[in-house]
Formats: C-alpha cells, sequence, structure tokens
C-alpha cells in the first residue's frame, strides 16, 4: 500500500504513528505538498492519501472518501493565512499571490473575497506596490511576512461568514476495495497520536523549529474527525465555489454517508 502523507505538519497527530513505526503496515509513506498528493492520488499512483478538499470536487467520481477523517478548523486554523498590506475589503481587484501548494485555500480565498487577481507565488513571500497581498498555507503560514500590516485567518473568515467548520483536506482512496483497510490504519495511528501528544509535539518542534507551546496551542486548533458539523461546512464550500464556478456544480452531493 503506498499512503500519501502532508511535508507539512498539520497532519501529524493522525500519521505519526505510521511514520514513526508504532503503527507498522505492509506499504511505502510519501511526503508531498497538497498539489503533488492531489496530482498523483489522481494519477492512481497512491492507494491511501490525504488529499486537498477541492480536489475531491474538482474530480467527481474519482475518490473514495475514508470516513470520518479530515484536516480542518472550526475556527482559526492558523496554518492558513492572508497576510496583506492593505485592508482586506480594498483587496477586490486587487492581485493576490497564492502558493502553488494550494487547492482548497487557494480556491476559498475567492469563495470570501470574491474580485481578487490570483497570481502565482514566486520565490519567497515579500509585499509591494505590485502584490499587496500572499496566501501562505502548512508550516509557511505558522511564520511571519514582512510589510505585513493586516493578517487573516481563513479558518476565522469562514466561521464568521458560515457558523460552520472549514475541511481542507480529506483521506481518500481511489481503490474501494482499500477503504476499509486504509480506515483502520488511520483509526490506528490516530489513537496512538492522541494517546502520545507530547511525541507528536515534539516531533512537529523538530520539523518546523517552532516551539512546543506554539505547536500546542496551533494542534489544539485543528480539527481532524470528519463529524456532520465538518461534512456541513465542506458542503456549503463546495456549494458556494461551485456557484462562482471554482469548482464543478453539485459538489455538496458526492459526500455521501463520511460523518464519524
Amino acid at each position: 500500500m503506498r499512503v500519501g502523507l502532508l511535508k507539512s505538519v498539520n497532519a501529524l497527530p493522525v500519521t505519526l504513528g505510521l511514520e514513526c513505526g508504532a503503527v507498522p503496515f505492509p506499504g511505502e509513506l510519501l511526503r508531498g505538498e497538497p498539489s503533488w498528493l492531489n496530482q498523483q492520488a489522481r494519477a492512481g499512483q497512491l492507494d491511501l492519501t490525504v488529499v486537498s478538499a477541492a480536489e475531491v470536487a474538482a474530480a467527481p467520481g474519482t475518490y473514495r472518501v475514508i470516513p470520518g477523517f479530515c484536516v480542518g478548523a472550526r475556527e482559526a486554523v492558523q496554518s492558513v493565512r492572508l497576510f496583506s498590506r492593505i485592508p482586506l475589503e480594498e483587496l477586490p481587484g486587487q492581485p493576490v499571490a497564492i502558493t502553488s501548494a494550494s487547492a482548497t485555500s487557494r480556491i476559498l480565498v475567492q469563495v470570501l473575497l470574491p474580485g481578487i487577481q490570483p497570481v502565482p507565488l514566486l520565490g519567497e513571500p515579500s509585499l509591494d506596490d505590485r502584490v499587496p497581498a500572499v496566501l501562505l498555507i502548512g508550516d509557511r503560514a505558522l511564520g511571519e511576512v514582512p510589510g505585513t500590516r493586516h493578517v487573516a485567518d481563513l479558518g476565522v473568515l469562514w466561521s464568521q461568514a458560515t457558523g460552520l467548520p472549514m475541511v481542507f483536506a480529506l483521506w481518500v482512496t481511489t481503490r474501494a476495495e482499500l477503504a476499509s483497510a486504509g480506515q483502520d490504519l488511520l483509526e490506528r495511528s490516530r489513537a496512538w497520536g492522541q494517546a502520545h501528544p507530547s511525541q507528536v509535539v515534539q516531533e512537529a518542534s523538530r520539523r518546523t523549529g517552532l516551539s512546543c507551546r506554539r505547536l500546542e496551542d496551533y494542534f489544539a486548533g485543528l480539527h481532524h474527525r470528519l463529524d456532520a458539523a465538518s461534512v456541513a461546512g465542506l458542503r456549503e464550500f463546495y456549494r458556494r465555489a461551485g456557484l462562482l464556478g471554482l469548482l464543478p456544480a453539485g459538489g455538496e452531493d458526492l459526500l455521501g454517508e463520511v460523518a464519524a
């Protein structure tokens, strides 16, 4: 079994059990940015993987969502943030640099701030007169960007707009016969992470260079269980993105019974 993992630490509470060998399995672990995992999953190169939530709606019929698992937030996510020189209300019509690693967040920022002009982020993030704002995800978003005067957490903006949690990533398989085994594997790894929170935080600190206290706060705001409220938030995201033509219409009907 080929399992795709995020390079960033936001899924570590679920995956560290696999990564450190505490939860053995017959297979191979491959790490990448969300956009790379999306590409590999769609090409059938990964048997079980986390993908951007937007990818599931962008390729209807391709994936079987693993019930009960996600990367999301009920309010602040901290690792999906918009850094801007100007107030958010002035951004429509302005270019916003967006990391190529993003998929869900690229769409979400356009849902929340219609009229912005997405442009590729080239090199290190910086703000100037040509590009007044930049959207970062993952571990990079936990830091700062020089020249920033306004910082917006997209999880907070979504919660304020809808009253619902935001789901940024889902666990999927392209092989229906592996769904049950994949779910069991993730359940065992998540249980190990819940039983060893200090080890999760210490490993995240080693990888990112951030303090354990900072990462404890970060993980406390993340949500890794795809429950009914999270599914409702995801369906609303698909609906709004579909209305704007950012995702195929009808994505909200794809999920089926996937809540824990």
